[in-house]
C-alpha cells in the first residue's frame, strides 16, 4: 500500500506535562514546567516570584489577569498581590473563551499537531512545547479557511488511486488507448456569466485607485449542453429542451444519437468497434437501462471515480475553455446561446484536444 494512503495514529499511552505561561500585548513570559499538582505555595514560589514579578517590572502599567483556579484565588496568593501592589483584573468563573491565553495555547497545540511522530517521554514533550511557545510571533498568522466542494473519504481517495493505476496499466498494454476514448458530459451555458477578476482587470497608472464594479450574478437564462469529444476534437453536441435535465430515458436517446455521430464522423472507430465511452458516475449514466444498452452494443466503459472532475477532460479542459470565452458576454434568449456557443467550441484549436488527452494521462500519475 502507498504511504499516501496510510494514516498514522497513536493509540498507546501518551505522556503529559503541566506548563504555565503568560502573555502581554507585545511579549510573553518564559514557559514554566510544573511537575505534579499545583498548589498556592508552589504557584507563588515557582511562578509568581521567579517569572511574573520580573516580567511585570518591565511593563509601564500593570494589570494582571488570571483565571479562578483554586491555587490562584487562595488567601495567601491574594495577599501576595496586595503586598506587591499588583492590580488584578476581575474575571468571571468558567469563561475560558474570554481569556487571551487560550488562543495562545491553541496555537501551541496546532504546532504540536504538525509533528508526525508523537512524543515518547515527558522530557521530549517539554522540549517540543517550549519550542512551540518560544517560536517567533512573526511566523504566526491568521489563515482563513479554504472552502472546498466536499471532504473526500479514504475510500473515495483509494477509488481514485485504483482507477488511475488501472488506466495507466491499460495504456501500457494498449498504446493506442487514448485514440479509442470518447468522453462526454453536460454543463450549463448561461445567458450571462460574470467575468473573473483576472478577465475584468484594467491597466492603471501607479497611484490610481483600483477599478470598482458591482457584484454580478449568473443569469437565469441558461441552456444545458451535452458534448462528446475524442483526441481529434468535439464531434457531437446537443442542447436539451427548456426545463429539462438529464434523466435516464433522455440520456438513452443521447447515446443512440452519439452512436450515429460516431458512425458518420468517426467511421474508423465504428468499423473496428474500437471505441471506449468515458462519462462520470451521475445516476442517469449508471442506470441499469444505460448499462444494458451499452453491453448489448458491445461498448466498453471507462470508469470515472466520483467527485474527481480534475481527471475528467470535459471538466478540466472543454468546459473550462468554453466558459472562458463566453464569460462577460450577454445572450438575450436561449436561441442566442444555442447559436453563439458552438462558435466558441469551434474556436478551440485541434492541437489543444491532443494536448488535453496527453495532460489527462499525466493526471493519472
Amino acid at each position: 500500500m502507498l504511504n499516501s494512503c496510510v494514516m498514522h495514529c497513536h493509540t498507546g499511552p501518551a505522556p503529559g506535562i503541566m506548563v504555565w505561561g503568560g502573555i502581554g500585548y507585545h511579549s510573553r513570559t518564559p514557559l514554566v514546567r510544573l511537575d505534579g499538582t499545583l498548589n498556592s505555595q508552589r504557584y507563588i514560589y515557582e511562578v509568581l516570584e521567579p517569572v511574573v514579578l520580573p516580567y511585570l517590572q518591565g511593563l509601564p502599567t500593570i494589570i494582571f489577569q488570571q483565571n479562578n483556579a483554586r491555587p490562584h484565588v487562595e488567601r495567601i496568593v491574594q495577599r501576595f498581590f496586595v503586598n506587591r501592589q499588583i492590580e488584578l483584573l476581575p474575571w468571571p468563573a468558567r469563561s475560558p473563551e474570554l481569556s487571551p491565553i487560550e488562543n495562545m495555547w491553541s496555537m501551541v497545540a496546532q504546532r504540536l499537531t504538525q509533528i508526525t511522530s508523537p512524543a515518547t517521554t515527558p522530557d521530549q514533550l517539554w522540549q517540543r512545547v517550549e519550542a512551540a511557545w518560544s517560536a517567533d510571533r512573526n511566523q504566526i498568522k491568521k489563515t482563513p479557511e479554504k472552502f472546498i466542494p466536499r471532504f473526500l473519504t479514504n475510500e473515495q481517495k483509494l477509488c481514485r488511486l485504483a482507477t488511475c493505476e488501472d488506466m495507466l496499466e491499460m495504456t501500457r498494454t494498449d498504446p493506442e488507448l487514448k485514440d479509442k476514448i470518447i468522453t462526454g458530459y453536460e454543463t450549463w451555458v448561461y445567458g450571462y456569466d460574470p467575468e473573473t477578476k483576472h478577465q475584468s482587470a484594467e491597466w492603471r497608472c501607479q497611484g490610481e485607485l483600483r477599478p470598482k464594479k458591482s457584484r454580478l450574478l449568473k443569469s437565469r437564462n441558461k441552456v444545458l449542453l451535452v458534448a462528446f469529444l475524442d483526441k481529434k476534437g468535439i464531434f457531437h453536441h446537443e442542447y436539451l429542451p427548456a426545463g429539462q435535465t438529464v434523466i435516464k430515458d433522455m440520456y438513452l436517446g443521447i447515446l443512440r444519437r452519439l452512436r450515429e455521430a460516431i458512425r458518420k464522423k468517426r467511421p474508423e472507430k465504428w468499423t473496428k468497434c474500437g471505441w471506449i465511452l468515458h462519462h462520470d458516475n451521475a445516476r442517469p449514466h449508471t442506470a441499469h437501462l444505460m448499462t444494458s444498452f451499452l453491453a448489448k452494443n458491445g461498448t466498453q466503459i471507462l470508469l470515472q471515480p466520483p467527485y474527481f472532475p480534475d481527471i475528467a477532460p470535459n471538466d478540466f479542459f472543454l468546459f473550462h475553455k468554453l466558459k472562458a470565452v463566453l464569460k462577460g458576454r450577454h445572450f438575450d434568449t436561449r436561441d442566442d446561446i444555442i447559436e453563439k456557443s458552438p462558435l466558441a467550441l469551434k474556436s478551440i484549436p485541434k492541437e489543444d484536444y491532443k494536448n488535453c488527452f496527453d495532460n489527462w494521462e499525466k493526471r493519472w500519475r
